[in-house]
This record gives C-alpha cells, structure tokens and sequence, in this order.
C-alpha cells in the first residue's frame, strides 16, 4: 500500500490492495463482479487476445471502441455508451491497457486520461485499468542521424516520479480497478500481482482468492516481499526501474532504428514511448489490396522467410470474420530476440513483404 500511496496517491479514502495472480487472473475476478451472462465488456477495436478467451464462455460479449495513437478515443466511448442499441443492457464496464498497448503500444497522456474518466463518469462505468507496462515507460525517441552522443539516449528516464499518471491517480469516485504486475519487471513466472480498487471491492477479490486459488504462490510473495522490503526498499526498486527502463528504450531505438532503415515505405507505424511492441500498418499495393486472403499470404511469406509477427485480425473483438481478416496490421515484439538477431529479423521481414509492397 505504501508503495501505491507514493506512486499513484489514490484521491478517495477507502481503498485498499490485494494479491493476485498476474493480470488475467485480477481480470477475471474484477470483471465477475459487474458482469453476468449476456451483458457486454468495452475493449479497445484491438485488444489482448487473453481477454476474448477469458470472456468468451463467461458469455460476455464485446464492442470495441475506436482507438488512435493514444489507445481509446473518448468521443468513440461517449458515443458506444451514449447510443448503445445493444442486444443487452448498456455497458457498466470498460477494459483498457492505457500504457504500452497490447498490441498497438500506445500510451494515453495525461489529458486522455482525464478525458476517459470524464466519460466514465458522465456514463457511470467501472473503468479496469490493466497496466502491467507501466513502468516500462522511457524517453522519447531520437533518431539516430540525430543522435550525437548515444547516452543521450537515455538521459530522460522517468524512473518513478516521472511516469504519466495512471487512471487510478485521477479517481475520485472509486470506479478505477488498477491492475499491476511485477511480469515485466521483475519475472513472469513469478505469477504475482496486485490490484488496487476501493475497500468493497478488494474484500470481495479476496474471498474469491480464498475459494479458488486460496494464494498467489507463498514462495513468489517471500522472495517479492524479502526483495522490495529487505533489498531494496523503494529507492532500490526506483534503481531497478531505471535499468529496465533503459534495457528496453536500448531496444526499442535500435529496433525503430532498423525499421526506418529496412521497411521504409512498406510499413506506417508510431514509435512507442513505452513497453515492447510495434504496431505496423502494411502499405500493400493494388494488387494485393484487391486479394482476399492477403494477409494469410504475408503470414505464409514470413513463414518461409523465418521471421514471424502476430497478424492484426488476432487481437480484433470481433474473431476472424471477413471484415478484419484481410486488415493490414501486424504487431511486432522487441522483448524476446536477442539485440543481435534485430537486423536480421527486420530484413527478413522486409523480404517477406517485398511482393504485396510498392
């Protein structure tokens, strides 16, 4: 608690934190306590593919929102809510991941932030804020025939006091569920989390936990526990976000990096700001916009040329029908291959879409 107090201040007095089992699993639970059969969850028009297999035989639909560089529009929200003409009651509940998107990394500012939370407020949605790349925020990109001095790079690290405020930092109403992770800062496989909601809530996450999974992991909590209150304390914490930090703006300039180099006019895409993907729109020629089924082709061409991305209609709300199918988005990761395999992996890429580019 001491930890979220500092970093996101909470502005109501009766909230509280509880342990989870990483995010999908806070999901579930936050999402079972406003959502039944038949009623429908808002997502991103792009979302995490963990979230449509987690919802699917709950029997809870969704609508996707449109979304821009900055993740959901507000205006998009405000009218899917404001006009819902929905088979079910109007939606209560709002997913989103407002920092390093899964898929499209993007990241809201502040004033989206704020402008989400109007709409939520005007419409009385429960707004779940799933942030597991929160801290994997770092500073802007240079490009690097701009780049004098490679350090700096690196120089405008936000550490802690520097993040963008969270949805949970905003709430006034206690209508923010915040879902945080230690996966991408510290190791996935500790499965161990934490969300932080108003009291009523966490109380009723809690007993879930304990007729279900009883616990997060008591060996994962030791070691989290031992690290961050014996090892650590908040100044060593701030210390390992840097690196972090660092470690992935390192990738994530090389990479963009290559992508200017390689890919220049067959891909549109925006840097992100934080977190570990790129988001590309594929500029396919004539011939292979008039083909139905291209995107099965690129999948195929990528295929044979030893590269793979996650092709766009994967992360749609709306399955693999027709209407996203051919859709030209792909989401590259730069969290896994080694620094060294990015030359090769973007010029692979390349290659494989050199016959459905200009």
């Amino acid at each position: 608690m001491e930890h979220t107090e500092r970093v996101h201040d909470p502005k109501y007095a009766d909230w509280d934190v509880v342990v989870s089992v990483g995010n999908t699993d806070a999901f579930v639970k936050a999402l079972m306590l406003f959502c039944a059969h038949g009623d429908t969850l808002l997502v991103d028009e792009w979302t995490y593919p963990a979230i449509m297999e987690t919802v699917a035989p709950m029997g809870i639909k969704l609508a996707p929102v449109a979304m821009d560089t900055q993740g959901i529009v507000p205006e998009a929200l405000d009218k899917v809510v404001g006009e819902w003409s929905g088979e079910s009651r109007k939606p209560r509940v709002a997913y989103m991941i407002p920092t390093a998107q899964n898929p499209t990394g993007a990241t809201m500012s502040a004033e989206r932030k704020q402008a989400i939370y109007a709409v939520a407020q005007k419409h009385n949605l429960v707004l779940i804020e799933d942030d597991p790349y929160y801290y994997l925020q770092f500073a802007q990109y240079i490009p690097a025939e701009q780049v004098q001095d490679q350090e700096d790079r690196y120089r405008g690290l936000p550490g802690l006091k520097g993040l963008v405020p969270s949805l949970l930092s905003l709430d006034i109403d206690g209508r923010v569920i915040r879902l945080d992770s230690f996966s991408k800062v510290l190791a996935p496989g500790l499965r161990c989390g934490w969300i932080t909601a108003p009291k009523y809530i966490t109380d009723k996450i809690q007993f879930h936990n304990e007729t279900s999974m009883h616990q997060p992991s008591g060996l994962s909590q030791a070691l989290v526990s031992k690290l961050m209150n014996e090892e650590w304390g908040h100044a060593g914490w701030e210390r390992h976000l840097v690196q972090i930090q660092r470690e992935y703006a390192v990738r994530r300039d090389l990479f963009v990096d290559l992508c200017y180099k390689h890919l220049k006019g067959k891909v549109e895409f925006t840097v992100p700001d934080a977190g570990m993907f790129l988001w590309f729109k594929v500029n396919l020629n004539a011939d292979a916009r008039a083909k139905k089924g291209v995107m099965q082709d690129i999948f195929n061409a990528m295929i044979n040329n030893h590269v793979m991305l996650v092709p766009g209609y994967m992360f749609s709300p709306l399955g693999e029908c027709d209407e996203v199918m051919d859709k030209p988005y792909m989401r590259a990761a730069f969290s896994y291959a080694s620094i060294d395999q990015f030359e090769v992996a973007v010029s692979r890429f390349a290659k494989a879409l050199a016959p459905f580019t200009n």
